[in-house]
């Protein structure tokens, strides 16, 4: 399997943070160039709080000004390890999931490198999961890489007892 070009998606999200330093290992390993992608999709914002105070022109360009200041630490952290990093701010209509899918089919993407909140039952059937859906419509493969709080906890054993 030959890694040119790895994706990896993020949201500002600590899961996602995680799945892009994982992402930046395999880069340095394979000698991949590692994509970081942001997707900004105001558009859903306005649908979901049309009360908002701020003009959609303005509430779109903070948000921009926002992604490219988190990609910009980020490429500087990853970069930092040894990765090749390019950062990608992209605003779309397209739910998160398919502007993922697009991006990668775009580019084009050996792998892509998303994180998963771990959410299970009525939190996923309610937010429901970008990483599973960028899971099922990739043009290539995916690694899921899961936050290191999903999961069910085992508790420690007594050990008094």
């Amino acid at each position: 399997m030959h890694l040119g070009h790895i994706l990896a998606p993020v949201d500002q999200s600590e899961p996602a943070r995680h799945a892009a330093r994982a992402a930046a290992d395999m880069a340095i390993k394979f000698g991949a160039e590692l994509h970081l992608l942001h997707v900004v999709t105001p558009q859903l914002i306005y649908a979901e709080w049309p009360e908002l105070v701020m003009p959609p022109e303005d509430l779109t360009e903070e948000m921009l000004e926002q992604c490219r200041r988190y990609l910009a630490r980020l490429e500087e952290e990853l970069t930092e390890l040894g990765a090749a990093v390019t950062a990608h701010c992209e605003e779309s209509a397209m739910r998160p999931f398919a502007a993922i899918n697009q991006f990668a089919r775009d580019l084009p993407a050996d792998l892509v490198v998303v994180g998963s909140h771990g959410r299970t039952g009525l939190r996923h059937a309610l937010l429901g999961s970008t990483a599973e859906k960028v899971v099922r419509k990739a043009p290539c493969p995916v690694l899921v890489i899961k936050s290191k709080d999903a999961g069910p906890r085992l508790e420690e054993p007594d050990r008094e007892a």
